[in-house]
């Protein structure tokens, strides 16, 4: 085991604790460092790619409070997505007793175990105005540290910090992501939020703006500095069908201008200074050679997933079956290499079926549509605010399912924790109640206005007039 890992570790451990004895709100800062540290892949490894987490700190601590020193009532489940959350874990951990290796299958479980206690977490822990906001930021402020890291990745190289797991493409930005693919799949996660905060929501005060702006700057530069093909086009496709919707609901149209301007001029320079970088990705010969092998491992998928199609092989076992498989899609005339066949499936849905069986991937996908379900419900509050974050986590999410058709990163550690994030927050404000606006309120739409939100459990409820102040 690293000794500077566990150093590093340790002197994060005793600045967690430092930290707690000098803040008023423990669930609010012990959330706030579990988002933060969400994106991070850096742990104490003890089995299989698994260990102790940078998340498991404070994380743990929320738990920890939940059990012993609870707030109102801790949910562990919710209506209108418990039973989905349920049906997936209980298939998944079913199928671990199947599997080729269920010592691998078990420990790749606790990342789903993981992304459930980071749900609740979320949805019940963000039951405040202050709570609220400190989730928001503490996304952005993960963000902010990915966007630019790989953006600096994209025009200089690596960093060198491989405490935190970088791992330094050559030509290609990743953040402390372990694939420049997985971490573009992050940045389209939250990007749509960016865009939703920056061109939708009428700020008032105006520095909200301007961070909001220089986080759409850094996240599309390293956006691009990923070279992820498939990111690229879900990302589009999630905000060209989010601007579509937007205009069909008066209340979810663009309030403010100037934003809409920048971002058409950015946009427009955007694509003009690297339009040419861009087609490479898609037509250049060298890319292309990348693309072509996508389907002979999506047919070993099929024929795995055939053959599986009850339970599955176990997750993470993919790559134990599959070389009998590549095999019969081996052809020396073609000249990809027979170990190069026997990866892992560049299709998550395949890759699923493949390990968990068609439930699993079914029961998934339920999972996915009762958060969006939740999102839709949010959506549906008499806030433009809420609204937006609404709109923003849907677009992204909705971007994230269509961009792992063509990559494996649905299995991902960061990626799972990143959803099942989501999902927490959406279902989190999708219980929220607004009081009805008093006569003589004042119009207030930013994050000012957030200070007398609450969850529907005896503390209190939103006032409409103070959370955002315009009517729709």
């Amino acid at each position: 085991m690293d000794p500077a890992k566990l150093a590093f570790f340790g002197v994060i451990a005793v600045g967690v604790a430092i930290g707690a004895a000098f803040v008023k709100d423990l669930r609010k800062y012990f959330l706030v460092l579990a988002i933060v540290f969400a994106p991070m892949q850096s742990g104490v490894i003890f089995y299989h790619y698994n260990g102790f987490m940078l998340m498991d700190f404070p994380m743990l601590a929320l738990i920890a409070l939940s059990l012993f020193a609870p707030e109102g009532k801790f949910r562990w489940s919710f209506p209108g997505i418990g039973i989905a959350i349920f049906l997936f874990l209980g298939w998944t951990l079913v199928t671990c007793f199947t599997a080729t290796n269920p010592g691998w299958a078990f420990n790749e479980w606790t990342r789903f175990l993981r992304g459930y206690l980071m749900f609740v977490c979320v949805a019940n822990y963000a039951n405040s105005s202050e709570r609220l906001r400190a989730v928001l930021f503490a996304v952005l402020g993960g963000f902010a540290f990915q966007a630019l890291l790989g953006t600096y990745q994209w025009r200089y190289g690596a960093l060198g910090l491989s405490i935190l797991e970088e791992i330094g493409y050559s030509w290609r930005a990743a953040g402390t992501f372990e694939h420049p693919g997985v971490y573009a799949d992050y940045l389209i996660l939250i990007l749509p939020v960016l865009v939703r905060l920056f061109m939708f929501q009428r700020n008032v005060d105006k520095r909200y703006t301007y961070a909001y702006l220089a986080l759409l700057a850094f996240g599309a530069g390293g956006l691009l500095g990923s070279y992820g093909r498939g990111p690229w086009l879900a990302f589009a496709g999630s905000i060209v069908l989010m601007m579509l919707y937007s205009l069909t609901q008066r209340k979810l149209r663009p309030r403010a201008k100037v934003p809409i301007f920048i971002m058409a001029i950015a946009g427009i320079a955007f694509a003009f200074q690297y339009s040419d970088t861009i087609l490479d990705q898609f037509f250049s010969e060298d890319r292309k050679s990348s693309s072509e092998i996508r389907t002979p491992l999506n047919n070993i998928a099929v024929r795995m997933a055939q053959d599986h199609a009850a339970v599955g092989v176990g997750l993470g076992c993919y790559r134990l079956v599959s070389l009998p498989y590549a095999r019969l899609e081996y052809d020396p005339g073609i000249g990809i290499p027979l170990y190069q066949l026997a990866q892992i499936a560049h299709n998550s849905y395949l890759l699923m079926t493949c390990e968990i069986g068609a439930a699993g991937t079914l029961f998934f996908l339920f999972f996915m549509l009762c958060a969006l379900k939740m999102g839709r419900r949010a959506l549906k509050l008499k806030s433009s605010l809420i609204s937006n974050l609404s709109l923003g986590l849907m677009t992204g999410l909705v971007g994230f399912l269509v961009s792992i058709l063509s990559g494996p990163n649905i299995m991902n550690h960061q990626l799972i924790i990143m959803t099942w994030l989501f999902a927490g927050w959406m279902t989190g404000m999708s219980r929220l109640k607004i009081a009805a606006p008093t006569p003589h309120a004042t119009a207030r739409p930013d994050m000012s206005d957030l200070k007398n939100l609450q969850m529907p459990n005896g503390q209190g409820m939103i006032d409409l007039t103070r959370l955002q102040g315009t009517s729709h």
